[in-house]
């Protein structure tokens, strides 16, 4: 009984999921038609497990957010700890806070000569793109606005805002094949 209980309430996730969640990098089409492909349920470590029970190691795991693992005690630790204190400060019109100073300290210290400043994102698509927008904005500075040439790979990810896309980057793009 518990068992027909807990596919049902599977197949009530899968109905959700198809009709209310859309997918950033999935086919809307195929996502409409099935839902996902996976639930997961819980992550420790490495693995994850999906609402079946079946386990998995997390080869996607440190593509946004989680890089040490599932389940890290002390990294729960420490985000409860400044979640209670203040869970999020906007750097915008010149905000900053103590957390985000000393780290930036911290990671001036380690990152190699000449770089001593940090630009905080939300991941790597923000970042690629931010990369871009600072580029054009340093050539525009020293006064040479036409060098606008971005070198990236065909096929390759570089995240899902200006930087994901068949057309060039930028008008003049260079695109290399990656034949390894």
């Amino acid at each position: 009984m518990a068992q027909k209980a807990a596919k049902d309430q599977q197949k009530e996730l899968l109905k959700k999921d198809q009709k209310h969640f859309l997918h950033p990098t999935s086919n809307p089409k195929q996502q409409a038609k099935s839902g996902a492909s996976i639930v997961l349920k819980r992550g420790k470590g490495i693995y994850v497990e999906d609402i079946e029970g079946k386990r998995y190691m997390d080869g996607l795991s440190s593509l946004w957010n989680v890089h040490i693992g599932h389940g890290n005690e002390e990294l729960a630790n420490v985000s409860y700890e400044q979640m209670s204190t203040l869970a999020y400060a906007s750097s915008f019109k010149g905000y900053s806070n103590p957390a985000a100073i000393e780290l930036s300290e911290k990671l001036a210290e380690i990152a190699p000569d000449k770089l001593n400043s940090v630009f905080y994102t939300s991941g790597g698509s923000e970042s690629n793109d931010t990369a871009f927008k600072l580029s054009r904005f340093y050539w525009e500075q020293v006064g040479k606005p036409e060098k606008k040439k971005i070198i990236s790979l065909e096929r390759s990810y570089h995240g899902v805002t200006i930087g994901h896309s068949r057309q060039p980057i930028y008008q003049h793009s260079i695109h290399f094949r990656d034949h390894t």
